[in-house]
Formats: C-alpha cells, sequence, structure tokens
C-alpha cells in the first residue's frame, strides 16, 4: 500500500539527466544533492545527476542512472530530462510504469526546440485526459 504522506516528505531532490549547460544551471540554481548510496560501484547513487555528452557518456550509463533515479532512489521527487537525452533512452521513458514519483519532465536541449510529439509523458496526459 502506498504511504502518500511517506512518500511526499521523503522525496526532496530534483535529478537532472542532460547536456552540460543544464545540468551545471540546475547545480548553480541549488538543485545539487547527495543521497545515500547503496551501490557504491555507480556514481549516480550519490549524485543527482548524470551530464550527455553524446562523445563520452554511453547509452548504458544513461540508461543506469535513470533506473537508479526513478527506481532505486527514494528521494528523488522529479527528473528533469533533456529532450536529447531522452531521445538516447526513449525506450525505458516511454516504459516507465511510475505514474508520478518521480515526475519526468523533458525540456529543450541546448541546441534543439522542444517537440511534444516526442515527449512520453504529455502523450500520457493526453491520453488520461481523452485526447
Amino acid at each position: 500500500m502506498l504511504n502518500l504522506k511517506r512518500d511526499l516528505r521523503d522525496r526532496h531532490l530534483i535529478a537532472v539527466m542532460g547536456e552540460a549547460d543544464l545540468v551545471t544551471g540546475m547545480l548553480l540554481a541549488g538543485c545539487g544533492g547527495c543521497g545515500s548510496a547503496v551501490n557504491s560501484n555507480s556514481s549516480t547513487q550519490n549524485t543527482n545527476y548524470i551530464i550527455n555528452d553524446p562523445q563520452t557518456t554511453s547509452v548504458k550509463q544513461l540508461e543506469e542512472a535513470f533506473r537508479v533515479f526513478t527506481c532505486v532512489r527514494t528521494d528523488i521527487a522529479i527528473l528533469i530530462v533533456s529532450q536529447p537525452t531522452a531521445d538516447r533512452i526513449r525506450h525505458l521513458i516511454d516504459d516507465h510504469q511510475g505514474a508520478w514519483l518521480p515526475a519526468i519532465l523533458e525540456v529543450p536541449g541546448k541546441d534543439t526546440t522542444y517537440d511534444p510529439e516526442k515527449d512520453s509523458m504529455l502523450k500520457r496526459i493526453n491520453r488520461l485526459c481523452g485526447q
């Protein structure tokens, strides 16, 4: 049974997955935070962000970070994902069954415009509203 008050009280961090500019901006805005490590081999267990650099960040690393932020960590309330990053792990975002904890928000990338046709959560909301 979902204990709503406990879940809301425990979830207080914003996690970020995106390009360096987005992550840096969010960290400078005060969104940085560390959670308790479950597995010390994973850097995303201790931080609430991952920088997506297509030359150095593999899809496997992004997939692992997404799973940690959405399934393992219980202190994440909102996951902000840039759309270029979301495109690299679209299959996981589309398959994500968590209705609202954490809330997944897609934002435009630095050099791209927001495409609402790609946004999985917007599609889900439209479906729930009967559109």
